[in-house]
């Protein structure tokens, strides 16, 4: 996955149904127009995140609860919003241009926001955070493509199938949490590692 132009990435979002399975979202909905929109030279780069409406969207129409798939969709040179407005299914609500330009993310039991910021990366160009963030969605589509239908029936095996996946990629970064959620210490020196 190449590095997203910014100033090129559009939002898009997607309400989950009540009683829809968001892994069976991520199949059958996020997994084909992904592919075709790159299929059809729309995108380059994508992410998408669960999130609120309101975090989609901030305007104050906008400050729904609803839970649903936020798309972020870099388009290829040459494409427009109306070439992505014509493939987006009807279950897509327009595109909005935008992205954040700093990322703030987790909330530790401290209190403190950790935000990955572009003061904190080797280039200084928050673009390789978001090349990243995308790597990390066609990651979890790549994972999920990879499984057979049934496993996904059953809760068991696909609980732990995913979870030792995960357990491979901590394991490989080995994470310290130096506090619980609710604040409380849990080592004075090392930390805890989660996995």
């Amino acid at each position: 996955m190449q590095t997203p132009n910014l100033n090129r990435v559009y939002g898009s979002f997607f309400k989950i149904e009540d009683g829809e399975n968001h892994i069976s979202v991520l199949r059958t909905k996020v997994s084909p127009l992904i592919e075709r929109l790159k299929a059809d030279n729309i995108i380059g780069w994508y992410a998408f995140h669960f999130h609120e409406r309101k975090q989609y969207n901030p305007e104050p129409k906008n400050r729904s609860e609803e839970k649903g798939i936020h798309f972020r969709l870099e388009l290829l040179n040459g494409k427009t919003v109306e070439d992505l407005i014509t493939v987006l299914p009807d279950y897509c609500e327009d595109p909005i241009l935008g992205i954040e330009k700093d990322i703030s993310g987790i909330t530790v039991g401290t209190g403190k926001k950790h935000l990955i910021s572009r003061e904190s990366l080797k280039n200084s160009n928050i673009s390789d955070a978001w090349k990243v963030i995308g790597e990390a969605s066609e990651w979890v589509l790549n994972l999920l493509d990879s499984y057979k239908t049934e496993v996904f029936n059953n809760h068991e095996i696909y609980n732990g199938q995913i979870i030792q996946h995960i357990h491979f990629i901590m394991n490989l970064l080995q994470p310290r949490y130096t506090h619980l959620q609710d604040g409380s210490p849990i080592s004075p020196v090392n930390g805890a590692l989660l996995f």
